[in-house]
This record gives C-alpha cells, structure tokens and sequence, in this order.
C-alpha cells in the first residue's frame, strides 16, 4: 500500500511536469520515495542477498554480477560508506533519480 501511494503520486506529478511550476509537484513523490527506501528496514526478496554481496565486496572478494555500471557503483558505494545497509539502501536512492 505504501508504494501505491508513491506510484499514484508519481503519476498524478507526470500531469502537471509539463506546465512550468510542475517541477515542484514532482519533488514531492522522490522525496517521498527516497524516504521510503532508506527508512524501509531490510524487506524485500533481494535485499538481504544484496546486503551479502555487498559485505564480501567490502571484504575484497570479487562481484558475482558482471554488469560493468552496477558494478562500478557497488565498489563505489562500498567505499563511501562503511556498512554495506547503506550501500544497499544508497543504491535504491539512486536508482529513484
């Protein structure tokens, strides 16, 4: 239900991006979202295997995916912060923008 709410305001926000002040409705939503996927806490079927990775990343083991861009900005998340959480939950904000 949560992410229902994120979509509808997404797509209500898309109808008004087009006039000049729509750039403000559309802030709204990302905030929102990026709210939602830091704060949401390890939920989800791939966060806890991502979270995994992303400690033997820390460890300096080698990446199990072979997309060069992901992996990039794994190895760059990882060095930037010091939990492999946050690196997960960064890569959720990223994605958002």
């Amino acid at each position: 239900m949560v992410y229902l709410i994120g979509w509808v305001l997404m797509f209500i926000s898309a109808c008004f991006a087009l006039r000049r002040s729509g750039y403000l409705f559309f802030l709204i939503p990302l905030i929102y979202c990026a709210v939602i996927s830091v704060f949401r806490g390890s939920v989800g079927t791939d966060t806890a295997a991502y979270i995994t990775i992303f400690e033997d990343l820390a460890l300096g083991e080698a990446a199990p995916f072979s997309e060069p861009g992901f992996k990039v900005l794994s190895y760059v998340l990882i060095a930037i912060s010091p939990d492999p959480e946050i690196a997960v939950k960064a890569i959720s904000v990223v994605f958002l923008y």
